[in-house]
């Protein structure tokens, strides 16, 4: 019998490359929210944060520390908070 299953898999947010277990697995049918293979990610170097999922390739400490992702979006080392370097105070948006 086929039986059709929805899995969770973990896509890069900067990229969209798919994380693969060192078994060559991107998810378990037995992982309904995705919590298991999403602690393999970040076990292997990828970064859950902000409600967003890193490969090791798309981010990295600075020299402060922080978080530097490469879609521009920077976070404390310690606290995940967002940084915001330089903000516009006309409507709060970030500068660079």
């Amino acid at each position: 019998m086929k039986k059709k299953v929805e899995n969770i898999i973990i896509v890069c947010d900067n990229c969209g490359e798919h994380f693969v277990n060192g078994d060559g697995f991107t998810c378990y049918t037995d992982d309904p929210d995705g919590g298991n293979i999403l602690s393999e990610a970040t076990s292997s170097g990828w970064l859950d944060i902000d409600g967003r999922q890193y490969c090791e390739d798309c981010w990295h400490y600075d020299d402060e520390d922080n978080i530097v992702c490469s879609d521009g979006r920077k976070y404390n080392g310690n606290t995940h908070e967002p940084v915001i370097e330089r903000v516009n105070a006309a409507d709060g948006t970030a500068q660079n």
